[in-house]
């Protein structure tokens, strides 16, 4: 990976804005990579701290003007307030909702800044709420890259949190300390702390991409219930127009892919009668049927008669229906037994699995595909039974 020639020093802040001074000048001090822009989260209160005390004030032209150092991109445009649960500004972040919403804000940001391989990020956790520090070390954790930054801001105790001090100054300055002490700013120090980082990015690449697709609380979600299988709750809903799977608090509408629905229905009914499940290989006549499962669904879903007798009949009427295409159903009937190989097998898997995985994250989707732990064992879902419900069947 080619390395950077932009720094982002992006931070989360809250109702001590001196942090993204007191950050520049450890970076300075330090000799890392200048900012050429800064960009901050916050709640609305935050915002508007960061915008009197930085810009109107001119705190963060002072310390450039002092240091004679270039000063950074930066605007009250590029003050970003982190959303709550109904997608408002928020003040402060104290539901779980909102805090759902504060993580999914915060993961998402990062995610998007980390796309550009020309620009550094150098993220700052010194200010904000404990959660706000948390989630953006946690994103950085997960789309961090090799050049990436993450860090804090120590500074002297007597001058940490207070509202008059945003760096150490060249001449001496004198405000107001705890306990009616003056304090002389020139006297300060503050050192940046960097955060070693080794993140998702770099250790599984496939998982960091889920979470530009799904929010932090799917994936989590997911993960969680990946863990506890005895906990999750399936539900097949047979509504002919717009079949349905409900898993967990996702549903996932099978319109137009009645044949998908069809096998993770037959997969699901085989486990919820504590059936061993289905063989990818044909050779096997002693097990259950998987080509006449699924069809058994699909004429259930569409309120067609079944004879497994007389199949021919039931594809056409399958084929009319919409449930299978006339691919299909030429393929099954030009075979003797009119049954699926292990190819077809292995599509019709395949097939279900992409399907899922545009609406579940990984985790969740190998709990609705359906798994063998070997050539020489059935597949299965990995759900209980008693936690599989069908509705309209």
């Amino acid at each position: 990976m080619s390395q950077p020639t932009k720094t982002l020093l992006l931070a989360v802040t809250g109702a001590t804005p001196q942090v993204i001074t007191e950050t520049l000048y450890g970076i300075y001090k330090q000799g890392l990579e200048w900012p050429q822009k800064i960009e901050i989260l916050t709640t609305s209160f935050g915002k508007e701290q960061a915008r009197l005390n930085l810009i109107t004030d001119g705190k963060l032209q002072a310390l450039c003007d002092e240091y004679n150092l270039e000063l950074p991109e930066f605007s009250e445009s590029l003050i970003h307030v982190i959303p709550d649960a109904a997608g408002n500004e928020v003040a402060d972040a104290r539901t779980l909702e909102d805090q759902e919403a504060l993580a999914d804000f915060i993961v998402k940001t990062i995610a998007n800044r980390s796309l550009d391989n020309d620009v550094r990020i150098h993220a700052s956790i010194a200010g904000g709420r404990k959660t706000m520090t948390f989630f953006l070390g946690y994103a950085m954790s997960i789309f961090g890259r090799d050049f990436d930054r993450l860090s804090h801001v120590l500074v002297s105790e007597q001058f940490e949190s207070n509202p008059q001090f945003y760096y150490p100054t060249l001449q001496s300055k004198t405000i107001d300390g705890r306990d009616n002490i003056r304090l002389d700013c020139s006297k300060a120090e503050v050192m940046l702390a960097e955060i070693p980082l080794i993140s998702q990015r770099m250790l599984n690449p496939k998982l960091v991409a889920e979470f530009e697709q799904f929010s932090y609380n799917e994936i989590v979600n997911a993960i969680q219930l990946a863990q506890r299988p005895e906990h999750v709750q399936l539900t097949l809903n047979f509504d002919k127009a717009n079949p349905q799977v409900t898993f967990g608090h996702k549903t996932i509408e099978f319109g137009n892919r009645k044949a998908d629905f069809a096998l993770l229905a037959a997969f699901a009914r085989a486990k919820k009668h504590n059936e061993p499940g289905f063989y990818r290989q044909t050779y096997r006549n002693e097990t259950a049927d998987f080509t006449l499962a699924i069809l058994q669904e699909l004429c259930t879903l569409e309120g067609i008669r079944f004879d497994s007798e007389n199949l021919i009949d039931a594809l056409e009427e399958l084929e009319f229906q919409g449930s299978l295409d006339g691919k299909t159903v030429d393929a099954l009937k030009r075979v003797s037994d009119h049954r699926f190989d292990e190819n077809n097998f292995s599509d019709r898997r395949t097939s279900l699995q992409k399907y899922l995985s545009k609406h579940l994250p990984k985790a969740a989707v190998n709990l609705l595909v359906p798994q063998t732990k070997g050539q020489n064992n059935p597949y299965q879902l990995p759900i209980m039974a008693d936690m599989i419900t069908f509705v309209g069947a």
